[in-house]
Parts: C-alpha cells; structure tokens; sequence
C-alpha cells in the first residue's frame, strides 16, 4: 500500500513543508515562541502567488495589511478550525499562533525568499 499513499505530519515547530508535487506545496505550521504575537519582527508578502491557512487545531490568527512598500495598519483574523483562508499575493501578512496551534498550508512550490518581499516591524506591534 506504501505506493498507494503517503502520510504527512509535522511534529517539530513553527513551519516545515510536509509534501511537494509538481507545482505545490503542503506544509504545516505548529505553535512556537517566535510566533507568539509579541515575538513578530518581520511581515511579508509574496509577490507571485496566493496562499492558504486552514487551522486544524487550537487557536490561530492572521494579520492581514495593504500597502505597497511598506504595511499599513494591520487587521487581525481568529482562524477557525475548518475553513480555509486565502491570503492573494501581494498582501502583507503574518501568522500568530499559540499552544496546541497547527495550520496546513498550501501554497507553490518556488515560494520563498526570491518572491517574498520582508519588512521589520517593532516587536510587539501588531495589534491584540
């Protein structure tokens, strides 16, 4: 049957990609400290591509901004178990997690720094 399926999982934390095919990627992000909202320094964007968050376990959120060469104000999403969220390319984002967090990601393969543009922010900025 090994040929029939694979299983992935992420048991580490923060992000780690879990299975490439083709064009895309599944990946996963589990609750780590550099995630917390207060340890946030840095929001990016990726240029070419989209991007989804689907919270499978504990709580989550998004920060979402426009913007173009630097974020504006920020607006945040509580994720909810289930559902998908699409985040368009070229929106500055970042992602909060907490104990117990973890979030299937599925985005292109090539994402990454030669597509993503990165910005510092202070620590602890981004709004409760």
């Amino acid at each position: 049957m090994k040929d029939y399926l694979v299983i992935c999982d992420h048991t580490g934390e923060g992000y780690a990609p879990v299975w490439d095919y083709q064009n895309w990627r599944m990946a996963m992000i589990r609750d780590c400290e550099a995630m917390h909202r207060e340890n946030i320094d840095t929001v990016s964007k990726h240029m070419e591509t989209d991007e989804t968050f689907t919270l499978l376990e504990g709580p989550a959120w998004l920060y979402l901004c426009g913007g173009n060469d630097r974020p504006s104000a920020f607006s945040r999403y509580a994720l909810e178990p289930g559902k998908t969220y699409v985040v368009r390319a070229g929106t500055w984002h970042s992602t909060v997690t907490a104990p117990g967090c973890k979030i299937l990601i599925v985005e292109n393969v090539d994402t990454g720094d030669a597509n993503t543009v990165k910005y510092k922010i202070p620590l602890g900025s981004l709004p409760e």
